[in-house]
């Protein structure tokens, strides 16, 4: 489990050895030759080089550097960490507000409508809302799944559901799996923590 210590998030060995688990299965490399035509989605050690990557990394920094503030602010009233709102949205929509996933995920932490009205966002591309939203949700799921980080990013991801169906573990979807190390390398990479 993980440990909430005035706010703070502590990752759990558990969590760790499913991400040591993840990498050494080769799901996190699958995922992240996937990403390659996306370097905005990738952790900032494996990033392509040159143009893309100064164009991302503007991208990416600018809008990070506007919702700074207020990712702190919503992470305190949620009683979660802000590097775990910053990690989620780094992965889920690279910062873009008004980001739409093939699925239908909409916005900074890329809700789902039906997610979206659960939570109160009736309009899931203004920021504010978005991230209320979506810190709403995963302060749900930390509560739910007893703050195993890996359980929560993957229900997240996958929804609750599909956590529950395999017994309160990380579904075998490639999809949840890498989202679940990736979101946990970049969560560990912005709080210093060593990666699992």
């Amino acid at each position: 489990m993980t440990a909430e210590r005035g706010g703070l998030l502590k990752v759990s060995e558990k969590s760790r050895a499913i991400a040591r688990r993840l990498e050494r299965t080769g799901y996190y490399s699958r995922m992240s030759r996937a990403y390659k035509g996306y370097p905005h989605l990738r952790s900032k050690k494996s990033r392509a080089s040159g143009a893309n990557r100064r164009a991302a990394v503007s991208i990416n920094q600018a809008n990070r550097r506007r919702y700074r503030a207020q990712i702190h602010e919503i992470a305190r009233a949620h009683r979660l960490h802000p590097d775990l709102l910053d990690a989620v949205i780094m992965v889920e929509s690279a910062y873009e507000p008004d980001a739409v996933s093939a699925k239908g995920a909409m916005g900074l932490m890329q809700l789902m409508p039906d997610t979206a009205a659960r939570f109160q966002v009736s309009e899931p591309f203004d920021p504010a809302q978005n991230l209320h939203g979506g810190a709403r949700y995963l302060r749900w799921l930390m509560d739910k799944f007893d703050g195993e980080l890996s359980l929560v990013l993957a229900a997240y991801n996958a929804g609750e559901g599909a956590v529950q169906r395999y017994g309160n573990r990380i579904p075998p979807f490639p999809e949840t799996r890498a989202y679940v190390a990736r979101v946990l390398d970049l969560f560990q990479a912005e709080t210093g923590n060593a990666p699992p």
